[in-house]
């Protein structure tokens, strides 16, 4: 059986839960992406492949057209979709190139309402099967068990991370890890919640900054930082962490006993705030 996995979207979440799939289930499907970090090839599971269009093609209508070439090109068995039902911006409604492909949606925290009016009255892929990822609105539920009826939960883990030595040579026997792939402003906010927390607290342990890109200027002066992913391993081996509330932290500090302090920040689909609020 040939499978592609579908996640659009651009943030290093769709491509680490990707690559959680790949190591909880033994799949390696074809991966379609618009995630830079997945156009490396040394970051992508042993066995695995991607394809990614034209950054002029990220449209509803440039993915339509580019989603129906490669469906022609390498006509799978079986497509995979992360998130959005519809695609991002409902790119899959009505393409009836997948009514003969088994569609399986893996589901994770959707503001529903918002997402529904991307897609407007177009109708949905014929899905055959529901993985859901993590607690989710009961409207959100009660939309699933419209879709399909062979929904199941599943508890995505991720490959272990190799460490990287250089780095792991310079981090002091305890530290703080602030963690976050967003932008430089809600990196900079992560750093002074964990700043004032810290104080609140009494810890004087070091800070560690993990963020992609450039050092942000505001970066607390005595901090390390390290432009790295994975960072795995640097989660267990930090005495606290301190992050967003995206889907992937969440599910890798479920279970942890050291303290995670996160921030919920704002998103056009994703609900980090209910996310949040219901693993209290």
């Amino acid at each position: 059986m040939k499978t592609l996995y579908y996640c659009f979207g651009g943030g290093l979440g769709h491509f680490t839960r990707f690559i959680a799939w790949c190591h909880t289930t033994g799949e390696k499907p074809l991966l379609l992406t618009n995630c830079p970090a997945a156009t490396d090839s040394r970051l992508l599971p042993a066995g695995v492949a991607c394809l990614t269009p034209e950054k002029s093609a990220i449209t509803r209508d440039g993915l339509r057209a580019w989603l129906k070439e490669t469906l022609f090109e390498h006509k799978p068995d079986r497509l995979i979709i992360d998130a959005f039902p519809g695609g991002i911006f409902g790119e899959l409604c009505e393409l009836h190139e997948l009514d003969s492909i088994e569609c399986v949606y893996l589901a994770r925290i959707l503001q529903l309402e918002k997402y529904l009016q991307r897609t407007g009255q177009h109708r949905l892929p014929k899905i055959s099967s529901i993985f859901e990822l993590e607690r989710l609105k009961p409207e959100h539920q009660a939309f699933n068990a419209q879709l399909c009826s062979q929904i199941s939960k599943i508890e995505l883990l991720d490959p272990p991370a190799q460490v990287v030595e250089p780095i792991a040579r310079q981090l002091p026997a305890e530290f703080s890890l602030i963690i976050h792939s967003g932008p430089v402003s809600e990196v900079e906010e992560l750093c002074r919640y964990a700043l004032e927390t810290s104080e609140i607290r009494g810890c004087e342990t070091p800070f560690v900054v993990v963020s992609s890109g450039e050092r942000p200027s505001s970066c607390l002066p005595s901090a390390l930082h390290f432009n790295l992913w994975p960072a795995g391993w640097l989660i267990t081996r930090a005495s606290s962490v301190f992050s967003g509330a995206g889907c992937n932290i969440i599910r890798q500090m479920r279970g942890s006993q050291k303290p995670h302090f996160a921030i919920p920040f704002a998103r056009a689909l994703d609900d980090q705030f209910f996310r949040l609020a219901s693993c209290r």
